[in-house]
C-alpha cells in the first residue's frame, strides 16, 4: 500500500485507538432507541480511522498491561488487509445507512454491525494470539446478531447452524493454540504477549486443529454449510461484509498460525488442495440450481475461497514458494471482497430502487456495474478477475507442486464453474422485485459505485506492483483466449441448460446449507420413513410386540425421572460446579499429554 504519510508514536496511536473505539462507541449509542437513527448515519464514520491507518507508515504499538500482553502491528500485507476490511465495512455501513433507515430493529442492526466489525478490524492488526483470539470471537459471536435480524423462522434456524459451527471453530483454535503454547508456558516464557513470529512452529496435529477451527469462517468443504444458509437471510449490508471481508478472517488465522513457509506438511498440504478444488467444483455445481440471488452468491464465495484454500495447500507443499503465494492471496482475496459486496449490494438496490422508473442513466449504471462486477469474478479478459487469475495460475505453476498441470486444468475448470454461477446469479437478479416498502435514497448508489470502482483498479494495481512480469502479457492474445474460453464455456452451459433446470422436480434442488440436510432432515427422513414404520408393524403384529413397547416405554420414562432427579441434586450442591471444572480441566490435560 502507498504510505501517504507517517504518523508518529502518538499520532499512530491516535488512529489506532479510534479505529478500535468508536465501533465500540457508536454500537453502545445505538442501543438507546432515541439515538439509533443518528447511530445509523454515524456507522460509516467508524471505518475511516482504518482506513487512514492503512494508508500511512508502518506502526507498532504495545500494551503490556492488557490482557496477557498485547501488540498492534500495520506495515506491509498487514496494511492491505486492513485496506481492503476497512474500506468494506465503510461502503456496507454507508449503504446500510440508507438500507435500513425504515427498520424498525436499527438500533440493535447497529450494535452488532459495528461490533462485528470491531472484531474483523482489530484482527486484522493484533500481532499476538491472545488478542487476535480475542478479536475473532467477538467478530463470530456479533455475526450472530445480523444472522437472526429478521428474527424469521428460516434465519433463526440458520443462526443456530452458524452459532454451532462458530463454536466449534473456536474451541478448535483454542485447542490448537493451546497445543503450541502450554510446553512452552511451562519453561516460565511470556509465550502469549509475543507476536506470531515468536511462536513455536506448530506441529502436524495442531495445523490440522488450526485447518479445521479457521477453515470454518473460510467456508472450507465440509465446514461450508452456514454460509449459504447465514447470508441470505442477512440484511444485505451485513452479507456484504459477512461474503467481502469476515470469511477472510480465517485466512488471516492461517497466515499467522500455520508454519507457512518454515515447513513442509505433505499430507496437510495435500489436503487442502484437494479440499480447495473439490470446494470450487462442488459449490460451482451446488449453487448453480439455487432459488435466491443471495444464496448463489454464498456459493460462489465457497467456490473463491477454494481457490485461495488451494493456495495454502501449495504453500505447505512448497514452503519455499511462500512469500510469492503469500500475496497471491493478497489479491484474490482483494479482488473476491470488492467484487462480491458490489454484487450483494446489487441485489439491495434492486429492491430498494425501482429500475423501471429512474433514470435511464441510473439503469444503465446499475446493470453495465452488475455485468462488469460478474465478469470479473468469472475472470473475463481485460477484467480485475484476470489479473488475479494469471498471478495465481502463473505462480502456482512456479510452485511446482505435484501434477502441477492437472491443477492447473481444475483451476481453469473452477473458473468455468464460476462463471455458471454468475449466469445463474444475473438470471435471478433480473426476476428481484421492488418492495415498495423499502425505500431508499439515490445516494445508496455512491457506495456501491465505489466499490464498483475498486473492482476496475484495485486488483490490477496491486498485481503489477508485485508480479508486473506475470501483468505484462495481459493484452497478448493467447491469453485472451485462456481468459475467454471457460466464460464462453459457462456461459453457454447455463443457457443451454436453463429450460431443464427449470423442469427439475422441486425434491432434485440442492437446499441451501447442503450438507446440513444430512445432519437434520436427512435423519429424520431415515427414522421417520424406514425405522418407524417397520417398528409400528411389529408393535401391532401382536400382544406381546405391544406389551413389550408399553414396557420400553415404562423403562425410559423411569431413566428420564431419574436423569432429571440427579440433575436437579447436583445443580443445588455447590461444590458440583467446581467438580464438573476441575473433572473437565483435567480430561483436556490427560487428552494433550
Amino acid at each position: 500500500m502507498p504510505e501517504l504519510f507517517a504518523p508518529d508514536r502518538l499520532s499512530g496511536g491516535i488512529l489506532l485507538a479510534g479505529t478500535l473505539a468508536l465501533p465500540m462507541l457508536v454500537g453502545l449509542l445505538a442501543l438507546c432507541r432515541r439515538m439509533a437513527c443518528a447511530a445509523l448515519a454515524l456507522s460509516p464514520v467508524s471505518a475511516l480511522p482504518g482506513i487512514a491507518l492503512s494508508l500511512g507508515a508502518p506502526v507498532v504499538f504495545e500494551l503490556p498491561g492488557f490482557l496477557l500482553g498485547s501488540r498492534f502491528e500495520t506495515g506491509g500485507a498487514i496494511s492491505v488487509w486492513l485496506f481492503v476490511t476497512s474500506v468494506l465495512w465503510f461502503a456496507a455501513a454507508w449503504f446500510g445507512a440508507h438500507y435500513m433507515a425504515h427498520d424498525k430493529r436499527r438500533g440493535l442492526y447497529v450494535f452488532f454491525f459495528q461490533g462485528s466489525m470491531l472484531g474483523n478490524i482489530g484482527l486484522v492488526t493484533a500481532r499476538d494470539p491472545a488478542l487476535f483470539i480475542a478479536f475473532f470471537a467477538v467478530m463470530s459471536f456479533m455475526s450472530y446478531g445480523l444472522v437472526i435480524h429478521d428474527r424469521k423462522p428460516v434465519s433463526m434456524r440458520a443462526g443456530r447452524v452458524y452459532l454451532a459451527m462458530a463454536v466449534l471453530g473456536e474451541v478448535m483454535q483454542f485447542a490448537g493454540l493451546s497445543l503450541v503454547a502450554f510446553p512452552v508456558v511451562e519453561t516460565g516464557d511470556p509465550l502469549l504477549s509475543m507476536s506470531f513470529t515468536m511462536l513455536p512452529h506448530a506441529d502436524t496435529l495442531s495445523t490440522v486443529l488450526f485447518v479445521g477451527g479457521f477453515g470454518v469462517k473460510a467456508g472450507i468443504l465440509g465446514l461450508h454449510m452456514w454460509l449459504p444458509m447465514a447470508h441470505p437471510v442477512a440484511p444485505t449490508p451485513a452479507s456484504a461484509v459477512l461474503s467481502g471481508s469476515m470469511i477472510k478472517a480465517g485466512l488471516i488465522g492461517w497466515i499467522n498460525l500455520l508454519p507457512m513457509g518454515v515447513a513442509q506438511m505433505s499430507d496437510v498440504g495435500a489436503a487442502l488442495v484437494a479440499l480447495g478444488l473439490a470446494g470450487a467444483l462442488a459449490a460451482a455445481v451446488a449453487g448453480s440450481v439455487q432459488k435466491e440471488a443471495k444464496a448463489v452468491l454464498a456459493y460462489s464465495s465457497v467456490s473463491q475461497m477454494g481457490l485461495i484454500v488451494t493456495v495454502f495447500g501449495v504453500g505447505l507443499l512448497r514452503p519455499g514458494a511462500w512469500d510469492a503465494l503469500l500475496w497471491v492471496v493478497l489479491v484474490y482475496a482483494g479482488h473476491h471482497a470488492f467484487a462480491k459486496g458490489t454484487l450483494f449490494m446489487a441485489v439491495g438496490l434492486k429492491t430498494t430502487r425501482p429500475l423501471g422508473e429512474l433514470a435511464r442513466i441510473e439503469t444503465w449504471l446499475f446493470w453495465c456495474g452488475t455485468g462488469i462486477a460478474a465478469l470479473a469474478l468469472a475472470g473475463a479478459p481485460a477484467t480485475s478477475g484476470m489479473a488475479a487469475k494469471l498471478v495465481l495460475k502463473d505462480v502456482v505453476a512456479a510452485a511446482a507442486p505435484p501434477d502441477a498441470d492437472m491443477l492447473l486444468s481444475l483451476l481453469t475448470a473452477a473458473a468455468v464453474g464460476t462463471t455458471l454461477l454468475m449466469a445463474r446469479f444475473v438470471d435471478l437478479l433480473r426476476m428481484v422485485r421492488h418492495d415498495d416498502r423499502h425505500t431508499a435514497s439515490p445516494l445508496i448508489f455512491v457506495p456501491w459505485s465505489m466499490l464498483l470502482a475498486l473492482v476496475c483498479v484495485f486488483t490490477w494495481a496491486l498485481a503489477a506492483l508485485r508480479f508486473p512480469g506475470e501483468i505484462s502479457v495481459w493484452n497478448k492474445a493467447a491469453y485472451w483466449a485462456k481468459g475467454l474460453w471457460p466464460v464462453a464455456s459457462g456461459a453457454a452451459i447455463y443457457w443451454g441448460g436453463r429450460k431443464t433446470l427449470r423442469l427439475l422436480p422441486k425434491a432434485w434442488h440442492i437446499p441451501p446449507g447442503d450438507i446440513h440436510i444430512l445432519f437434520s432432515g436427512g435423519l429424520s427422513f431415515l427414522f421417520g420413513r424406514l425405522v418407524l414404520p417397520v417398528f409400528q408393524k411389529i408393535a401391532n403384529g401382536g400382544a406381546v410386540a405391544e406389551e413389550g413397547v408399553a414396557r420400553l416405554r415404562i423403562v425410559a420414562e423411569k431413566i428420564a425421572e431419574s436423569a432429571t432427579l440427579a440433575e436437579n441434586r447436583l445443580a443445588a450442591w455447590r461444590p458440583g460446579a467446581a467438580v464438573l471444572v476441575i473433572a473437565g480441566a483435567m480430561f483436556f490435560w490427560l487428552a494433550l499429554r
